[in-house]
């Protein structure tokens, strides 16, 4: 094998073996991400509601950066008919539609929380069927405090709420951008209503919906590491090859 080849196929292996184990490790801590994720909701679904007031506490005393695992909470408050918007692009198995959110004033507090009242389709105008207006007078809620949706890679900036017809229609979810743009400071959580909570849409109880599974995650990751293997082993039976053809080559001058 010619020394130029032998080099140049060597680094090829390389950063093929590298790749696809890197893509392994990513793979599989997806899935311990996901695995974390699912058996923290499902503690906080099974644990006893506190108050807002406590929950928002909790939360205000962790570490900038950490991620806030999900909180049962209850409370009772109004919603703000008037401070409803869209999250676009949400998907529920073939169908494309909207997270709706409402601003909603607990009780005894000038504070507001954002609700995730569940998920819409989008007829052909783009606008969801039915009336969109939460319950009227004073309700009792229940659900998780959670972060809210992942914002994604952004294409730009977005146009400004009040340049957008009613309810807004946003390409992603910014709470501090909305609290500016309501004049207020929102909590860094927004609540994901119970099924028996009044006001709602279609609400999951898995939280992951339309994702992959941990153990397909896990698939995966053993997939991208056999292929890391599989270069290795083929590059090093091409090389013992060459030279064993390189040996006799030369033992027969």
């Amino acid at each position: 094998m010619k020394s130029g080849t032998f080099w140049f196929g060597s680094l090829l292996a390389l950063v093929g073996v590298v790749a696809f184990t890197a893509l392994g490790f990513w793979q599989w801590g997806r899935a311990e991400w996901k695995t974390r994720l699912l058996a923290e909701h499902a503690a906080a679904r099974a644990a006893q509601p506190i108050p807002l007031a406590e929950a928002l506490d909790r939360i205000a005393v962790r570490p900038a950066g950490e991620v806030s695992a999900p909180i049962r909470v209850v409370m009772r408050g109004t919603f703000d008919a008037a401070r409803t918007v869209l999250l676009d692009n949400q998907r529920r198995g073939a169908d494309v539609g909207v997270l709706v959110f409402t601003r909603f004033v607990p009780a005894g507090s000038d504070a507001a929380i954002l609700v995730n009242r569940g998920w819409l389709p989008l007829g052909a105008d783009r606008r969801p069927p039915g009336s969109l207006d939460p319950p009227p007078g004073e309700v009792q809620l229940g659900g998780l405090l959670r972060p809210p949706p992942a914002t994604g890679i952004r294409l730009g900036a977005g146009p400004p709420l009040d340049a957008i017809a009613e309810p807004p229609l946003l390409p992603w979810l910014d709470l501090a951008e909305l609290g500016l743009a309501w004049r207020e400071s929102l909590p860094s959580v927004v609540l994901e209503l119970d099924p028996e909570s009044p006001g709602g849409f279609r609400r999951d109880a898995d939280p992951l919906p339309n994702t992959l599974p941990p153990a397909q995650h896990r698939g995966y990751a053993v997939q991208w590491w056999g292929l890391a293997s599989a270069v290795a082993a083929i590059w090093l039976v091409l090389v013992l090859r060459a030279r064993r053809r390189d040996g006799r080559s030369t033992g027969a001058r």
